[in-house]
């Protein structure tokens, strides 16, 4: 690859005069598809995975569960500035991100072939379906992933495209973004991964793998991600783990991968994704050597293959033997890629096919357009109701994104708002949507096996004897009693709510239960076996255990266990033990069972136990 002069610096600078058309066009592109996202951000309410996140940013970590922390570091700063928590507020830094994004491509797509085709390239960014509002509009953390990737690849554009004149300050440069990819989402080691496989494959590119750029590029980008790693070594690599652990599955499965290759495709938009496809074939054919489509230098389609195949690749092998679940957005930064790819190839092929290429991108941008304005305006006020055919009796996926503003409502006058209560949920998909109810102004428990982010914001050891507020409207209320009556001295349901849009129930009731007293530290009276059941909150653990025993009988030591594995021990002086255990918190609410024996393993016979809990850290 040899594209010329190196142009690090002219990353914001105006294109000269042939191509000064197209920059205009992509900032006019920039203003109005900017303009329609703030009105979608205004016009929708947070959905499940939003709602989650602004859940999860009420707290500053160094990092979080599931994700590295920059974009809810962005949203916890926002939320801090704006007042009302109001949507479009807490998505205009992410939409501005995207609209950064939107020059860097056409700067990218102008500096490797021309300035149509870095116009072709923004032009297919933002009427990509997945990439108009999911990507370009919501408070997630794939907007700040495109932008710092997009310039990762401007600056290893001048390591593999051009001659640098100071290449460890160009290195420098990719570890600067590459560490802030990092922070934005894990997605950043595919270009570790992509730049690295490039550099193994192209002569001209081996240079790099003996020189020490490619090593400080790394070194600088691990100390920018270090709260990452920081906080993942505080907890036991927990989120590496997680993510990690869904590539794992036990049987194969081609009605999951058949639902991932059709997902993605219609996220991505079919018009737009197929021949993407196709052009990263034809590149991979045509192989590193060649200037194909019409590249200012050589292997510049294949470097771009290098780099966008790993999260196709692998997120869609990944269903076949494991559960995805829907997560069709996982191959977006490999698709970006292609998007230039494919404008790269259009911009080629203009010539001859002109007036083809500008029906098909006007149509596509209309259709793509009015599509997503429908969707918007039917999340709002439900109107595709009244037209479509059994569309009241479906599943209507845009009800995730209605607000649970009836349950604020209810419990501002339940008085549950106020200092010395909580309220909770009871599953991360609806934690979400019940602390934005709250807003913040009480602390928020999310009492679930699946609690994530959620967890780590409060000790719930600091709450004991606090009256509770849980609301649910997927679990049956057996369930909810079952579960929950071991926690509080009283525990009962207080009412329940309807979540309506334009005057409509849209979703089964919100049940709101109130339980009065949270128990934490447990007391227990005598006991002929040494068997407790201590039910314990996310993230908690028993910390301390002391108790009584018949003096005579006792013996010299007593052991504790938690589902049969050893937590601790103590002496027994005067019929009395007092222990601290080595018991390490997990983060699903569970009930564990507290064995308490002599060293022959015989149970203890103890007049009274009392278990005191702590949280994991």
């Amino acid at each position: 690859m040899k594209l010329g002069q190196r142009s690090s610096a002219n990353l914001m600078a105006w294109p000269g005069q042939e191509g000064a058309k197209y920059a205009k066009l992509v900032l006019w592109l920039i203003a109005l598809t900017t303009i329609w996202r703030i009105w979608a951000a205004a016009m929708v309410g947070f959905g499940i995975g939003e709602a989650y996140y602004l859940a999860s940013a009420r707290s500053l970590h160094l990092s979080y569960f599931d994700q590295p922390p920059l974009f809810l570091w962005i949203l916890w700063g926002i939320n801090a500035i704006t007042p009302g928590e109001a949507p479009v507020l807490l998505r205009l830094p992410f939409i501005l991100m995207f609209s950064l994004s939107t020059w860097v491509i056409f700067q990218i797509g102008a500096r490797v072939q021309s300035a149509r085709a870095g116009w072709l390239a923004a032009l297919l960014f933002n009427i990509s379906l997945l990439f108009q509002v999911s990507i370009g509009g919501w408070a997630q953390p794939e907007a700040p992933l495109m932008l710092f990737w997009l310039l990762t690849v401007w600056f290893l554009l001048d390591l593999f495209g051009e001659e640098p004149n100071a290449p460890l300050v160009s290195w420098g440069l990719v570890g600067l973004m590459l560490g802030l990819t990092f922070l934005s989402k894990y997605h950043a080691v595919f270009l570790l991964y992509g730049a690295g496989l490039y550099a193994l494959i192209v002569p001209s590119a081996r240079k790099w793998i003996v020189h020490p750029g490619p090593y400080i590029a790394i070194a600088i980008a691990a100390l920018i991600a270090s709260p990452v790693l920081i906080w993942n070594w505080q907890n036991d690599f927990i989120s590496f783990n997680f993510q990690g652990g869904r590539a794992f599955g036990d049987e194969i499965s081609l009605v999951r991968l058949v639902r991932m290759i059709v997902g993605q495709l219609i996220y991505i938009t079919p018009w737009i994704a197929l021949p993407a496809l196709t052009a990263a074939i034809i590149a991979v054919i045509k192989g590193p050597g060649s200037f194909w489509p019409s590249s200012k230098g050589r292997g510049v389609a294949f470097f771009f293959v290098m780099l966008a195949h790993g999260p196709i690749i692998l997120f869609t092998a990944v269903a076949a033997w494991s559960e995805t679940q829907f997560h069709f957005h996982w191959q977006a930064p490999g698709y970006m890629m292609l998007f230039l790819l494919l404008a790269m190839w259009m911009d080629a092929s203009w010539a001859r096919f002109k007036t083809a290429l500008t029906v098909f991108l006007v149509a596509a941008t209309i259709v793509n357009f009015a599509a997503m304005s429908i969707l918007v305006t039917h999340t709002a006020n439900g109107w595709l109701r009244q037209i479509v055919p059994g569309f009241e009796e479906g599943i209507d996926p845009t009800r995730d994104a209605l607000p649970w503003t009836a349950l604020g409502e209810f419990l501002r006058d339940e008085d549950a708002l106020k200092e010395g209560k909580f309220i909770a949920g009871v599953h991360w998909t609806e934690c979400g949507h019940v602390d934005n109810a709250a807003a913040g102004q009480v602390p928020f428990l999310c009492i679930s096996s699946d609690p994530r982010n959620i967890a780590f914001n409060v000790d719930p050891t600091t709450l004991q004897d606090q009256t509770g507020y849980i609301a649910t409207s997927v679990w049956p209320d057996e369930a909810i009693m079952g579960r929950f009556t071991p926690f509080f001295e009283n525990f009962e349901q207080v009412g329940e709510v309807e979540i309506q849009r334009a005057g409509r129930t849209e979703l089964a009731p919100v049940r709101i239960y109130r339980g009065e007293k949270l128990i934490i530290d447990r007391e227990f009276g005598p006991s002929t076996t040494g068997k407790f059941q201590v039910p314990l909150l996310p993230l908690t653990r028993i910390s301390r255990i002391m108790g009584q025993v018949d003096e005579l009988a006792a013996p010299l030591e007593v052991d504790a266990y938690v589902n049969g594995e050893r937590i601790g021990a103590a002496n027994i002086v005067d019929g009395a033990f007092d222990m601290t255990t080595g018991m390490v918190a997990t983060l699903p609410l569970r009930t564990v069972t507290l064995e308490l024996k002599s060293p022959d393993g015989k149970p203890l016979f103890a007049k009274s136990v009392k278990v005191y809990l702590g949280y994991h850290q």
